[in-house]
């Protein structure tokens, strides 16, 4: 039987996977991005025209692509998260000087629509960024079968 947590235990928790996730997601995609550029700088290595049918040149940039787009995501839902945070600190602190008792909530009263849509992006983007992690990740392995010793 699961044992209960309580709110502040899952909130450490989803940020500790969160930062650990993203962690992840720029390790792979600062990866790719060195690891193509450094085949395409050496001397002693060539790729090879095509890779399982496809053009070399296509999969090189495939992986730099999604590699930078994974990156941009990552940097969007951080601004998402600072924004919405900043929203949610704003109101509560709005609310508790007018003298009500404040039980936060992520909820429309307490982080508005423009917070509430900023927290739904965020996880959004929180997807989209793993989804991007794992494709760059794919096609970086696809871009090692091209490497050929010259």
């Amino acid at each position: 039987m699961a044992t209960p947590i309580t709110r502040d235990e899952l909130d450490k928790q989803l940020e500790w996977f969160t930062d650990t996730v993203s962690k992840g997601v720029r390790t792979i995609s600062f990866g790719t991005i060195a690891g193509v550029w450094a085949v395409l700088s050496a001397d002693r290595l060539t790729l090879a025209p095509n890779v399982f049918w496809t053009p070399t040149g296509w999969i090189v940039t495939g992986a730099f692509v999604l590699a930078s787009l994974t990156l941009l995501l990552d940097i969007l839902q951080y601004v998402a998260a600072y924004r919405m945070t900043d929203i949610g600190i704003d109101r509560w602190e709005q609310r508790e000087q007018a003298g009500e008792k404040v039980q936060f909530k992520y909820d429309k009263e307490n982080l508005g629509a423009w917070g509430l849509f900023l927290y739904r992006a965020n996880f959004r983007l929180l997807k989209w960024k793993l989804i991007t992690a794992v494709a760059t990740g794919v096609v970086f392995a696809w871009f090692a079968f091209s490497i050929q010793l010259a």
